[in-house]
């Protein structure tokens, strides 16, 4: 199972703000508990799909790399 940063920092801002004595904290809890529970049905993570989109941007990169190596070495 992947580690799903995003989650991880809403739950934590949960139990922060259950703490702290301010009027919106139950608006804030609120939201958050809302957007935890549209991640869980979704069953996707917002920061795995960042994560797998920067990786295949670098793995082009290296694969270009790659492609230029053996041209060079028939040179």
């Amino acid at each position: 199972m992947s580690k799903c940063w995003c989650r991880f920092a809403m739950a934590v801002l949960i139990v922060i703000l259950v703490w702290l004595p301010y009027s919106w904290n139950k608006i804030a809890i609120t939201i958050l508990g809302i957007l935890l529970a549209i991640l869980a049905l979704v069953g996707t993570c917002c920061c795995s799909t960042l994560t797998q989109a920067k990786a295949k941007e670098a793995g082009t990169a290296e694969d270009k790399a790659k492609e230029t190596e053996p041209a060079k070495a028939k040179e």
